[in-house]
């Protein structure tokens, strides 16, 4: 919910979903949720290959598009293809991959991995 691009896209942001996404965490507040249930943290990844690109190119497409999240519905045979939208959208993903591991990098990514244990 911290991250730049879910602050500047806001209702355009992929990752809200609210349909499917009932849960949005912040690093803070995801650690505390952690924290409070025992579990220590090991590493926190600000950058998932599969989806972090994914989610940048669709939430810009969000901002540009009238059809909102069509590259995803699309995706889950929802849409038809659009043509001139799927070839877009093969153009700009390099750009989209560098983006968002550069995000990642700067701690910056809309997708949080963490990695942690149980305390006993």
């Amino acid at each position: 919910m911290n991250s730049w691009l879910a602050k500047k896209a806001r209702y355009n942001w992929l990752a809200l979903d609210l349909d499917n996404h009932t849960n949005h965490f912040s690093k803070k507040s995801l650690k505390k949720l952690l924290e409070q249930n025992n579990f220590k943290i090991k590493t926190i990844s600000y950058f998932s290959p599969e989806q972090s690109p994914f989610d940048l190119l669709q939430t810009v497409l969000n901002l540009f598009f009238k059809e909102h999240n069509y590259l995803f519905k699309m995706m889950k045979h929802e849409l038809k293809v659009n043509r001139p939208h799927y070839l877009l959208s093969i153009s700009i993903y390099p750009f989209a991959l560098t983006v968002a591991f550069i995000f990642g990098l700067l701690k910056q990514g809309s997708i949080i991995k963490v990695y942690s244990e149980k305390v006993i």
